[in-house]
């Protein structure tokens, strides 16, 4: 085999694997719900289900029950003014009417975990140590009505992360945690 084809052969593939992680322009984040390139079945699937009241908190309390997975959690917020947040949300609600709340996650194993909405709003998760866990992918479709929005993020298993909620224009909304296929 000559090298310029083996050359080709073995980077071609990387091209393609770094081409799929690349960032979609959000013009093509205005569609419906059949407009994800992401395969979303599962949380439509459970978008569809019936929501499971969680409570979730105005600061970080260290004894809250972390969150389930693969439920359509209905929640409701508060006022941002009144949210201790565990660090400075990258988006932070600057209007009074905007709501904002802190959650505990923990996972069972190591891997890429979505966290889908149901409305606009900020999402982060920050670890134990007060360092913000950097989302690896995000996904949006304005129009479709069951999932917003759509944020992975690498978490690893038995640590306790805290989800911060920011910038919302609604009290009352809902989340999904799933991790990713």
């Amino acid at each position: 085999m000559k090298l310029s084809t083996f050359l080709f052969c073995a980077v071609v593939p990387l091209l393609n694997a770094c081409a799929m992680q690349e960032k979609r322009a959000m013009g093509e984040m205005r569609g419906d719900c059949g407009s994800y390139h992401w395969d979303m079945r599962n949380e439509f699937a459970i978008a569809d289900g019936e929501s499971m009241s969680t409570a979730v908190f105005s600061s970080a309390d260290p004894v809250a029950t972390p969150v389930p997975l693969n439920r359509k959690l209905a929640i409701s917020l508060y006022p941002t003014d009144d949210v201790r947040f565990v660090v400075e949300p990258e988006k932070r609600g600057k209007k009074a009417d905007e709501f904002a709340g802190l959650a505990k996650v923990r996972v069972e194993s190591d891997g890429t975990y979505r966290f889908s909405t149901t409305i606009a709003y900020w999402v982060e998760i920050v670890a134990a140590d007060g360092k913000r866990i950097k989302s690896n992918k995000f996904e949006m479709q304005a129009q479709c009505k069951k999932i917003f929005k759509s944020a992975a993020f690498p978490l690893k298993a038995n640590v306790d992360y805290r989800l911060q909620m920011s910038a919302s224009r609604s009290k009352d909304t809902a989340i999904i945690i799933t991790k990713e296929p």
